[in-house]
């Protein structure tokens, strides 16, 4: 019996497949983000990896990548609602071994793994490591400092460079809000910035002490285009002036 590993947000396409693929040749398991997958990978019990994605991006590579890294011998397949030529070659090129469309047909999605489970197998030697992002390798080295150093400064130091390597600003929030997600182990957080700048310069007041939001994570996706946080007053205006992180239970904020 062949373990089957669907990393998708809603249980949808676990459960579809479960039903319709053969019981005593298939396992179906899911996780609903790679970080919830990634033990599986890591102790190879899965014996083939689908990844539901709606569109292909950045964040797809990402995943891609991390999903190699995590296991190299295991086969990802990528199913997706948008097929362009370019983006599939991308994700080829970044670890997918198929690219098929949703909705996943059983016996398209059967042939794919009877050609993937009946291929000899690579020797693990000549299994090439993909190279790591600059993202992943910051997080490793955060995660994991090397002895006797400064651990900020070097944490400021790899940051640094990861700025220089995207020039993508919804990617790099969101990348930066998954560094502190594995860093800090939050479950949710947003960035407010300033609005755009006028042609002329910077926001005119008061637009410009007002700060809306630019990413986040863990939170329903349109509930924080409601809010705002303004620098005279409230948390915007203590964060401006203490110039730290402001904890729920602190005294200046009661």
């Amino acid at each position: 019996m062949k373990t089957l590993l669907t990393i998708a947000p809603g249980p949808e396409l676990a459960d579809q497949l479960r039903a319709e693929l053969a019981a005593d040749q298939y396992k179906l398991v899911h996780r609903a983000t790679v970080e919830e997958a990634e033990p599986l990978l890591a102790h190879k019990l899965a014996d083939a990896c689908l990844l539901d994605v709606e569109n292909a991006g950045v964040q797809t590579v990402w995943m891609l990548e991390r999903l190699r890294r995590r296991n190299a011998q295991c086969p990802i397949i990528v199913c997706t609602s948008s097929r362009q030529p370019e983006w599939e070659e991308t994700a080829y090129t970044h670890g997918a071994d198929f690219v098929i469309e949703k909705p996943v047909r059983p016996r398209v999605l059967e042939t794919v793994l009877r050609r993937l489970f009946n291929a000899p197998a690579a020797p693990a030697a000549a299994a090439i490591p993909a190279t790591p992002t600059p993202v992943e390798a910051f997080v490793e080295r955060a995660s994991f400092p090397a002895a006797g150093a400064p651990q900020t400064l070097t944490l400021l130091r790899d940051f640094s460079s990861v700025l220089n390597h995207s020039l993508d600003s919804e990617a790099l929030l969101k990348q930066f809000l998954l560094l502190l997600r594995e860093i800090l182990g939050i479950n949710r957080a947003a960035i407010f910035l300033r609005r755009p700048g006028t042609e002329f310069g910077d926001p005119a007041a008061p637009e410009g002490r007002r700060l809306c939001t630019a990413s986040s994570i863990g939170i329903a996706p349109g509930l924080l285009e409601h809010f705002e946080l303004s620098l005279d007053s409230g948390i915007g205006a203590q964060a401006l002036r203490l110039g730290r992180i402001l904890r729920r239970s602190a005294e200046e904020l009661r």
